[in-house]
């Protein structure tokens, strides 16, 4: 919201600071968050099931969201950040692209092909997440908003 009332501002520096600044923000409460809940994944599992061999699959899966959340952070903020800045095409063809052919092809792979089962799925995930998010942080820094007109509003009483 701030970074749309920036760029329509003509704050780019504004804007792009906001940006960044919402990003640390947001990676650091994903990776402490997920942290936290890894360390405590024991207790956590044992509440919903006794169940020995769910536990064992799920402990490592909450450990995969470890590497999982910051990525997701980054691409949910920038993406987001982008589109309110006016870059909507950007952010929908990296993610489709990305989805498809990072996010599916991978979990096949990992899940399936290499067998690691909902591990390799919340890996590849994780793989799809970072990506867009660092494609995600390479275009904001680019600040494609600056390229763009921004049409001025006449009012009429």
């Amino acid at each position: 919201m701030l970074v749309a009332r920036y760029i329509g501002g003509r704050q780019f520096d504004r804007a792009l600071k906001r940006g960044i600044r919402t990003l640390k923000i947001a990676m650091a409460a994903s990776t402490l968050t997920s942290l936290i809940i890894a360390l405590i994944g024991s207790p956590i599992l044992e509440t919903f099931t006794k169940n020995p061999e769910i536990i064992a699959v799920g402990l490592p899966v909450l450990w995969a969201i470890v590497f999982v959340e910051p990525g997701r952070a980054m691409n949910i903020v920038l993406m987001s950040s982008l589109k309110s800045a006016g870059d909507v095409r950007f952010p929908v063809v990296i993610g489709v692209l990305s989805m498809w052919g990072i996010a599916v092809s991978l979990s096949y792979l990992l899940g399936v092909h290499y067998e690691l089962g909902l591990l390799g799925v919340w890996l590849a995930q994780g793989a799809d997440e970072w990506l867009r998010g660092c494609f995600a942080l390479k275009r904001w820094l680019m600040k494609p908003w600056e390229r763009r007109k921004v049409a001025k509003a006449e009012i009429s009483i």
